[in-house]
């Protein structure tokens, strides 16, 4: 996604995030407050790990197969924690950042199917990475996820997604 393209946000944590977006860019223009709106994506780092990839990675240390939403082609963004605090720093040094939006990530980030078959391949997982049909996932993912051990939130899973669920190649 771009910065200018029109939000999308998933479910309601996504709702209030671009609320509390569009609160901050008001107050920017009727008291004068300069704000700068950073998006990052999934942040990793030293001590700093994401609840889904926490998951993931318990399901590779049991030798599980890994899941993927449909049929995977959905990119996986991540962002280094040096990354984002460097984006901090700019944000506050930049005058002209503010009012603005930014992304935090790659450029081109691997699609899903692409990051779990390097995790697949890195931890050597016997298992192909299978695709899982959006609809019945949410109902699972919130059952695991009660367990802790979902690689996804059931918030996730977008209401109506369409995924198809086509064989993916190990």
């Amino acid at each position: 996604l771009k910065e200018d393209d029109p939000p999308q946000p998933i479910g309601e944590y996504g709702r209030n995030k671009l609320e509390a977006e569009t609160l901050c860019l008001e107050t920017m223009k009727t008291k004068g407050l300069e704000v700068v709106i950073l998006r990052p994506s999934t942040i990793v780092g030293e001590n700093v790990i994401d609840h889904q990839l926490r998951s993931l990675l318990k399901w590779v240390a049991w030798k599980l197969p890994l899941l993927s939403i449909g049929n995977g082609h959905s990119r996986f963004q991540m962002s280094s924690l040096r990354g984002c605090l460097s984006a901090c720093l700019l944000a506050a040094e930049k005058k002209e950042a503010a009012g603005h939006v930014f992304n935090i990530g790659a450029d081109d980030p691997p699609s899903v199917r692409e990051f779990m078959k390097s995790v697949r391949k890195l931890t050597h997982n016997p298992f192909p990475v299978l695709p899982v049909p959006a609809g019945p996932l949410k109902w699972v993912l919130a059952a695991l996820d009660r367990l802790g051990i979902s690689t996804v939130p059931p918030r996730a899973v977008p209401a109506g997604c369409r995924c198809s669920a086509r064989r993916s190649q190990k």
